[in-house]
């Protein structure tokens, strides 16, 4: 899709020559040279045709150009493909790379948008089910097919996941039952488990029960 902005073509009290505004900006800034009521298109007529100002007896395409942009239609929650790294992210809103919130497959809805050689499609769903992130440890440990992470200040690779749960699955077999005496009962009967402690990732400790459940997610469990 197309869009227009405005370039400014001198320097002005506000701007330096070569910046370039958005419409909404241009109206903002320049508010003496048009009504808050004339449209885009009345806009854009008006700058390109060289229209003298109403209040200014000046050229106004002397100091003003419009521009085409061309830009993509992703809404935030949509997954498109990266060129360049062949890989597929999700739309979301702006958001910081270092803030918390963000994970390895965001992509900001302005990079979507505006970098239209990059990203120029949607992902398929394989894509997007191979590139998806599963959350796990209240958000700490990130599982997909691709990759997994677990964050430690920032997100880090996690590796050699499938090899080393598939050894804890294979440990966990040799664990026997504890007996124990039944609440309200002379009876000895097994009604609790012994488990293995879980896993450890540097400082980082995932719990036997997040250990099974992320090999359902791998499909690495019977």
């Amino acid at each position: 899709m197309k869009t227009y902005k405005i370039k400014i073509l001198q320097d002005t009290p506000t701007d330096n020559a070569y910046t370039i505004l958005s419409l909404s900006e241009f109206r903002n800034r320049y508010c003496y040279l048009i009504n808050k009521d004339n449209s885009d298109e009345f806009i854009i007529n008006y700058l390109t045709k060289g229209y003298l100002s109403d209040h200014h007896d000046i050229d106004l395409s002397k100091w003003f150009e419009i521009i085409e942009v061309n830009y993509n239609n992703f809404k935030v929650g949509d997954w498109v493909w990266h060129e360049g790294e062949q890989k597929a992210f999700t739309v979301v809103s702006h958001i910081s790379t270092l803030e918390k919130e963000w994970k390895p497959n965001y992509c900001s809805s302005e990079a979507a948008n505006n970098c239209i050689d990059t990203y120029k499609r949607k992902a398929t769903q394989e894509e997007i089910a191979y590139y998806d992130l599963h959350s796990f440890c209240d958000g700490k440990v990130l599982i997909g097919n691709y990759k997994c992470y677990y964050h430690n200040n920032t997100w880090k690779d996690l590796i050699g996941i499938h090899k080393n749960i598939t050894a804890y699955l294979e440990i966990t077999k040799t664990f026997s039952e504890v007996s124990t005496l039944k609440q309200y009962s002379s009876d000895i009967e097994a009604t609790w488990q012994c488990k293995p402690n879980g896993l450890k990732v540097g400082c980082f400790e995932v719990k036997h029960d997040e250990v099974i459940n992320i090999a359902k997610r791998l499909n690495l469990s019977n």
